[in-house]
C-alpha cells in the first residue's frame, strides 16, 4: 500500500505530505523555485517571517499562475511577535501578498524581546539572546486562537516544540496528576471532574467549546466524594492555582491573586 499523499488536520483540511521548503533559499532564487514548483505540481508551500524571503515567495506564487485557493500556504510566527500575534501575522500576509494562510505555526516556544540591536534576533548588552523567560506561551496561543477566529488563518499549530512544552501548552490543570487520578478512579475525563467539582460545590459552570463532541460531553456531571473534593480544594493551597484572565483596569479589584499567585 502506497503512503498517503495527504494528511488531515483537526479542522478537516487536507495538507499535502510533500511541500516546498523555502528556508535558506538565497535572494533571487526562491521566487523562481516557488513558481517552478507550483507549475510542476506542488501545492504546499512552507514559509516563515524569519526566512527573510516571504516577498519573493509571494511573487513566485503570482508568477506560477496557480490560483491561490489551490495552494496550501504555511507560515510561522516569529519569536519577537509572540506578544502581538496579529501584528506578526499581518507582516507575513503583507509580504506574501495574500489575504489568508492555510496554516500558521508558532515557530519556537521562546519569546524574544526586540531592542535596538535587532528587530528579529535581539541580544542583550552581554551578547546573550534577549529572551523573555517569564513569558507564558499560553498567552501566545490565546492570540493564535484569536487570529484563527478572524479567518486570516485557516488552521493553527506549533513547530519545534518538545513533548514537555506541548504538555505545558495544554490546559495545565487538565493534566494535573491529582485530577487525573480522580478521573481514572471515576472512569471519566479530567474535564468532567473539573466541571463536576464546581457543580458539587454549588457553582454554575459555563464550559466553552465549538466542538460538537465536547459540547455534548461537557454536560456530564458526577457526584464526588468528600475525599475527592478535599483533594481538589487543596490544589490552590499547594500552589497550583492559575488566574486565566486579569484585565489591566489600572487598579486592584481586591482578589488575592490579581497580581500574582495565591499566597498560602
Amino acid at each position: 500500500m502506497a503512503p498517503s499523499t495527504h494528511f488531515t488536520l483537526n479542522t478537516g483540511a487536507k495538507i499535502r505530505a510533500i511541500g516546498l521548503g523555502t528556508w535558506q533559499s538565497k535572494p533571487g532564487e526562491v521566487r523562481k523555485a516557488v513558481a517552478y514548483a507550483l507549475r510542476d505540481g506542488y501545492r504546499h508551500i512552507d514559509a516563515a517571517l524569519i526566512y527573510g524571503n516571504e516577498n519573493e515567495v509571494g511573487q513566485g506564487i503570482k508568477d506560477s499562475g496557480v490560483p491561490r485557493e489551490e495552494i496550501f500556504l504555511t507560515s510561522k510566527l516569529w519569536n519577537t511577535h509572540q506578544a502581538n500575534v496579529k501584528e506578526g501575522l499581518q507582516k507575513t500576509l503583507d509580504a506574501l501578498g495574500v489575504e489568508y494562510l492555510d496554516l500558521y505555526l508558532i515557530h519556537w516556544p521562546v519569546r524574544l524581546v526586540p531592542n535596538e540591536s535587532s528587530e528579529l534576533l535581539p541580544v542583550n548588552p552581554d551578547g546573550t539572546r534577549s529572551v523573555d523567560r517569564s513569558w507564558d506561551q499560553g498567552e501566545t496561543w490565546r492570540q493564535m486562537e484569536e487570529v484563527y477566529k478572524s479567518g486570516k488563518v485557516k488552521a493553527i499549530g506549533v513547530a519545534n516544540w518538545s513533548i514537555p512544552y506541548l504538555e505545558k501548552l495544554r490546559a495545565p490543570i487538565m493534566s494535573d496528576p491529582d485530577i487525573q487520578k480522580i478521573a481514572d478512579k471515576n472512569g471519566v475525563s479530567a474535564a468532567t471532574i473539573l466541571i463536576s467539582y464546581h457543580v458539587n460545590k454549588g457553582a454554575v459552570v459555563l464550559p466553552k467549546s465549538v466542538t460538537e463532541e465536547r459540547i455534548s460531553s461537557n454536560k456530564e456531571v458526577i457526584s464526588l466524594s468528600q475525599e475527592d473534593l478535599a483533594v481538589l480544594d487543596s490544589l490552590a493551597a499547594n500552589g497550583k492555582a492559575k488566574r486565566i484572565n486579569t484585565p489591566l483596569w489600572g487598579f486592584d479589584l481586591g482578589f488575592s491573586d490579581w497580581y500574582g499567585p495565591v499566597k498560602s
